[in-house]
């Protein structure tokens, strides 16, 4: 047990667990059962195996937190949980400390007290060396399971399984009067190039499966996990850094490339507070300590685009060196990052090894780019729900010669001022443009910049927005808008 840490193991005292399942909240029970129906036919052999479920808070969370334990208490075989360990990550006010324990003693439940604030993974570890079962579930206080939850992830957690098993992800669009909104079976979790995690739905083939069908998840949000404790130790556990969001997208982008698997199971539902919000790592030695582990050649573009340095203290070095010594020491066999995008996420478009920005190219107007079958560059709606983020036609770069590449093809400035695409002449000065702080895009032909314009071509549709290079030093300020643009990383 670590110094300064205080466990206490309750059992009885208080409210009984029935008592206090009759006083659970009414929106929980409100909750609907949005599983498909073929799910709810189908019969797993569990084989008697049991989890230790894991939950942390800290201060406000723990009445997230009562929500979130009344949902497992209504909704989950008792016959499955080997025991509930909930870590008070060194709460500061007295009453929620006191209130943690009459909870734990109502619902015969293990408090682990942290006297300082560790961080929800350090939380984790400390309760993983609590459990009992064989299985893990890693929950927080974002989340609200639904019905028949568990039994899914236990399914796929069997002894020989090397893996993790998560929940499908509904939204809970509001903490108060906790709307449950079912979302697309196709759902899943996408890491991008600035260390974001966000939701996304799958197109095409890939959308077109049963509705009981496992789905890979690129990412890991690490709201809810299941896990098995052997496995989880042989694949290296958690990878400290002090930032929650970056240790969950290393612990998943490792498990894919070391030879493990991220799946959702559909038939589990659970809710997620403001699922649809982006989670984006923030901490600069974080994204450094990942890349010189996983990035490989795209080390440098990540650090460009989430704009830190890629000046490694010695400290740094040695903790990335330190790690990378641990995992060969497990005798895993890892892949590299681009196997990650051509196996695991597809519709992750990888940058080439020269490229300095990427993404949508979007005008401060609020128009995006988009390669047309004219060889012209179209201007319209940036909704990536509706424009989906990874179509070539609408992903952009900007590499290190200074050409701006879409779909293979070079843009172009012609004679008559028209931007097109065309194929790439190293050299052509037609084709080298420069991105300034302010957002302007200098050509160095023309001497002009790229600028947002209406078609003013007779024989195209009328009112076709499109982009032209324009003597923009000449723009009265009202029209500032028109010639700044920036790369929206997918």
């Amino acid at each position: 047990m670590d110094q300064g840490s205080v466990a206490s193991e309750s059992k009885g005292g208080g409210l009984s667990p029935d008592q206090y399942a009759k006083i659970i909240d009414e929106r929980v029970k409100r909750i609907p059962d949005p599983r498909p129906p073929s799910c709810k036919s189908i019969t797993r052999a569990i084989d008697g195996r049991k989890v230790s479920i894991i939950i942390d808070f800290f201060d406000y969370e723990f009445y997230d937190l009562k929500t979130t334990m009344g949902s497992v208490w209504e909704r989950t075989p008792k016959e499955l949980i080997q025991e509930v360990i909930m870590v008070d990550d060194g709460s500061t006010l007295n009453y929620i400390r006191d209130e943690s324990v009459q909870l734990s003693k109502s619902m015969n439940i293990k408090l682990l007290r942290n006297e300082r604030r560790q961080g929800p993974t350090k939380s984790r570890l400390r309760a993983l060396e609590e459990a009992t079962a064989d299985i893990l579930i890693f929950m927080d206080t974002r989340v609200i399971v639904n019905a028949g939850w568990l039994e899914p992830l236990v399914d796929m957690l069997g002894p020989n399984s090397e893996g993790i098993a998560v929940p499908h992800f509904d939204n809970i669009q509001d903490p108060v009067s906790y709307d449950y909104v079912p979302t697309d079976h196709a759902l899943i979790a996408s890491m991008t190039w600035t260390f974001s995690i966000k939701m996304k739905t799958l197109h095409g083939s890939r959308h077109e499966r049963h509705d009981t069908e496992r789905v890979d998840s690129p990412a890991l949000r690490g709201n809810i996990l299941g896990i098995r404790k052997d496995y989880f130790r042989k694949i290296g556990g958690y990878d400290l850094m002090n930032d929650a969001i970056g240790e969950n997208l290393e612990l998943g982008l490792r498990t894919w490339l070391c030879g493990g698997v991220v799946k959702v199971q559909p038939c589990s539902r659970v809710g997620i507070l403001n699922l649809m919000d982006t989670l984006k790592v923030q901490n600069k030695e974080t994204i450094r300590h990942i890349g010189i582990l996983w990035l490989d050649e795209h080390q440098e573009f990540v650090y460009h685009n989430t704009d830190i340095d890629n000046k490694f203290t010695e400290q740094e070095t040695k903790a990335a060196f330190d790690r990378k010594s641990h995992l060969g020491s497990l005798g895993l066999r890892c892949q590299n990052i681009r196997w990650f995008t051509q196996n695991i996420a597809p519709d992750m478009y990888s940058p080439s090894t020269t490229a300095m920005k990427f993404g949508l190219f979007r005008c401060k107007t609020g128009a995006c780019a988009k390669a047309a079958k004219d060889t012209r560059l179209e201007l319209g709606n940036c909704n990536p729900e509706k424009n989906n983020l990874y179509i070539p036609e609408m992903i952009f770069e900007l590499n290190s010669n200074r050409q701006i590449l879409v779909g293979g093809q070079c843009l172009h400035v012609k004679d008559s001022a028209y931007v097109v695409t065309q194929t790439c002449e190293p050299g052509n000065d037609r084709q080298l443009f420069e991105l300034k702080k302010d957002g302007k895009v200098y050509n160095d032909w023309s001497k002009y910049c790229l600028m947002h314009v209406t078609d003013p071509d007779r024989k195209v549709q009328e009112h076709r927005q499109i982009v032209m290079v324009q003597d923009c030093s000449k723009l009265e300020q009202s029209a500032d808008q028109f010639i700044r643009w920036e790369f929206i990383s997918p």
